[in-house]
C-alpha cells in the first residue's frame, strides 16, 4: 500500500519531531488542487557553504513508488547517522563513515511528491488496468486526469527557500 499525501507529510513531520536536529521541513508552495508541496533537508552540524544534492519523487502522477522510497531513505538515513551504523541497498554499501561524511557536509533536499494532485487523482479514482482498457474507459480517465499538469523532468522549476 502506498502512502497518500497525508501520509507522506505525516511522515515527514515525524522526521522532523523525531530528529529535529537533522531534519527541516519546508513548504515551497500549493499545488493547483490547494496541496502543500513540502521538502525536506536532511543535514548535520552547523557547516556553511555547502554543496547540496536534491532528490525529487512524484513527479509523475502513477510514479507512486518514488514518494515512499524517498521518505525511508530519509528515515534510513536519519536513523543510520544517529546509530553511528552504515546502509546497504542492493549490492551497494555505504559505511558509518560515508554517512556522517554526507549528513556534515552535504544539505540533503528530498521533494518526496512534486505532484500532489496527480497522485491524489491515481489513488483516489478509477484505474485502468492495461489488459481492460477499452478506447473509452481509457477517454474517460485521461479526459479527467488532463486538467492536472503533467510535470516535465525536462523542464526546470526553481523554488525560492528561505531556511532563517
Amino acid at each position: 500500500m502506498y502512502r497518500t499525501i497525508a501520509q507522506l507529510d505525516a511522515a515527514i513531520d515525524s522526521l522532523v519531531k523525531t530528529r529535529p536536529e537533522l531534519c527541516t521541513r519546508v513548504t515551497l508552495n500549493n499545488s493547483i488542487e490547494g496541496w502543500p508541496i513540502h521538502a525536506l533537508r536532511l543535514r548535520s552540524g552547523a557547516g556553511t557553504n555547502r554543496r547540496g544534492i536534491l532528490i525529487v519523487g512524484g513527479m509523475h502522477a502513477r510514479e507512486l513508488m518514488n514518494p515512499d522510497a524517498i521518505i525511508e531513505l530519509a528515515f534510513d538515513l536519519a536513523q543510520a547517522y544517529t546509530s553511528e551504523t552504515g546502509l546497504a541497498y542492493g549490492g551497494a554499501e555505504w559505511s558509518a563513515l560515508d554517512i556522517r561524511i554526507m549528513m556534515e557536509t552535504l544539505d540533503i533536499w528530498m521533494l518526496p511528491c512534486a505532484n500532489p494532485d496527480g497522485r491524489n487523482y491515481v489513488m483516489t479514482t478509477e484505474s485502468v488496468p492495461l489488459p481492460f482498457a477499452t478506447p473509452a474507459r481509457v477517454h474517460k480517465v485521461l479526459s479527467a486526469a488532463c486538467r492536472f499538469p503533467n510535470l516535465n523532468p525536462k523542464t526546470f522549476t526553481y523554488f525560492a527557500i528561505r531556511t532563517e
